[in-house]
Formats: structure tokens, sequence, C-alpha cells
């Protein structure tokens, strides 16, 4: 009767007859784009009308903002030295197809990834800083508020400046000794986290004696440079809460919070726009002057949550700033 010198041939392990693939996620935590700022980056008054609307529900935070009106006092004349602007926008998620959508052209998402056999695993510092996103995407905002238009053109923003990478895959193979003669690592549309891009675009004094009670602020991902033109017509809503200031005088001064209590009155206007054929809609979203700016700004952190507008694909927020 002979002995076995290794367990291994006498039945009681496992014999390892091929290699054996292995799957990880490096996660590297990235939090999703935040709502807040701190306080001190708002203009004083915009951090002052969060504080006098508290004071009285029926005032707007834009109606001291814009007409200097606070809790106990609502008549104003506008101040046109402060302007509405678009703070900054971020995508909605990571998976857009419009990001992706048109290969033939250069304004599109690559994700790279890395494979080699044998060699060292890449650090967890060097997964995070390698460029694993490509591409870059042109973007068409449309401002329409009445008769007053305005497109804004982004021409070329690079995908890696929308979004950050959050998780890395990774994959590899181990022969029958356990060397690694296999390593790849890729990353995932789906898993990418949006970031903001600031373009503090100003816009107009929201003078409600000729601007509306809302705008609308419409997105489109711009894929071709064929262009058509339309029209279009909308119903906008006007506050009629003005009387003019004295005798002789062409400036006039806003009566009660908000659109006061006398009716809204209704006014069409139409517009000539320009489209892109085969560009992506990425939707489109009201800002009422009725909205509140800052939503909440406790003092035992410094931390001002601004309010978000929400299209399918886009998130944004706007800021009244002085335009001095």
């Amino acid at each position: 009767m002979y002995d076995f010198d290794d367990p291994a041939y006498d039945g009681s392990q496992e014999v390892k007859t091929k290699g054996t693939w292995y799957d990880d996620v490096y996660d590297f935590d990235i939090l999703p784009p935040s709502n807040t700022v701190h306080p001190l980056t708002l203009p004083s008054k915009v951090r002052v009308a969060y504080t006098e609307s508290k004071k009285n529900s029926l005032m707007k935070q834009r109606d001291h903002i814009y007409y200097d009106m606070t809790a106990v006092r609502d008549t104003g004349m506008v101040d046109i030295h402060y302007s509405e602007e678009l703070y900054r926008f971020c995508f909605a998620s990571g998976n857009i197809p419009a990001l992706t959508d048109d290969p033939m052209s250069g304004d599109n998402m690559s994700l790279n990834e890395i494979s080699y056999n044998y060699g060292q695993a890449m650090s967890e510092e060097a997964l995070k800083t390698y460029g694993w996103i490509e591409g870059r995407f042109e973007l068409i905002i449309t401002v329409k508020a009445g008769d007053h238009l305005e497109q804004i053109v982004l021409p070329s923003i690079q995908i890696s400046d929308a979004f950050a990478v959050d998780k890395v895959h990774y994959t590899w193979y181990e022969d029958i000794f356990g060397v690694v003669t296999y390593r790849w690592y890729r990353v995932e549309q789906s898993e990418l986290v949006p970031r903001w891009i600031v373009i503090n675009h100003e816009l107009f004094t929201w003078d409600l004696s000729i601007i509306p009670y809302s705008y609308s602020v419409h997105f489109e991902e711009k894929d071709s440079n064929i262009t058509t033109t339309y029209t279009q017509t909308t119903s906008y809503s006007y506050a009629t809460n003005f009387t003019v200031s004295g005798e002789g005088s062409t400036s006039t001064v806003k009566i009660g919070f908000g659109s006061g209590s006398s009716s809204q009155t209704s006014r069409s206007s139409t517009v000539t726009l320009t489209q892109n054929e085969g560009s992506d809609d990425l939707g489109t979203e009201e800002v009422y002057y009725s909205d509140a700016v800052v939503l909440s700004m406790p003092g035992s952190q410094p931390k001002a949550q601004l309010k978000s507008y929400t299209t399918e694909s886009i998130v944004f927020q706007v800021v009244p700033r002085n335009s001095n």
C-alpha cells in the first residue's frame, strides 16, 4: 500500500485543472450634485429676500429682489440693476441617449477601457485619474418670455467636465497556479455621476409690467448644422397690479405682492425659432415669478438650498444677480 506525499492527490482536496475568472468593482463614493451653495456666494439681496418672505407668506422672494418690497411694505418700483441669471445646469443622470446617438460626429460620448496580459494591477489612484470619458457636445438653450427671445449657445462642452466616474469594474483571470494573466477595467455609462456646469448667463430684469409671470427654458443637444425655422405662438399671463408713480411720470409702481389682488391678463406672443435637424430635445421647464429662489437656509450650517428645475434630461438653477 502506498501513501501520497501531497493530500491534493489522495482526493481530499479539489485539484485546479483550469483558471478562474473574478469580478470586482472599485467604488469611489462620488456624491450626486448637491442643490446647495454657501449662503455667502449668493447676493445679499437674495438672502434678505428669503428672510423677508419667511415673515409674510404672501410675499414672493422676487418682490424684494426686483421691487425692494419687504414683509411690511407691498409697493415698489423695479430695480433695473438686478437680472435673472441661469446659474448652472447638469444632466439628470449618466444614462442620456442624446450623448451617444450620433457616432459619426465628434460630438459623442465614448467610454475608454483598459485590458492587458500579465502586469501589475492598477492602483486606485491611477483608476481615479484615468481619462475614462471622451467626447464633447454642443448645447443650445432657448429662453422665451413673451416677446423676449434669447438663444444661448454653448459650443464645446467636454463630456468629462459634465460627468464624474463613480465606479470602475475590474475583471481578471488567474491560471491554475494563481498567476493573474489578464486584467480588464471599464466603466458603465449608467453609473456616471453628473457634475454641475456653471454658466452664469445674464437674462433680463423681471419687470412684471412688460415681462410675463413666467418664462420657459428649453435645452437642445445639437447634432447637425442643418437648420429649419418655424414660428411659435404662446399665451402668457401678465400681472396688472401697476400704476404710474405720479403725474407726468412714465415710471410704474407695483402694488401688492406677486400679481396682487387683481386678476392677471393673457396675451399671446409669436416668435420665430431656429431648430437644428436631427438634434435632441432635452426638455423644457417653466420658471415662475412666484417661485422661491432659496428653499431653505438653516442657520446651523453654511448651506443654502436652491430651487432646481428639472426637464426630462436636464437639471438647472436660476439665481437673480446684480447686473452691474
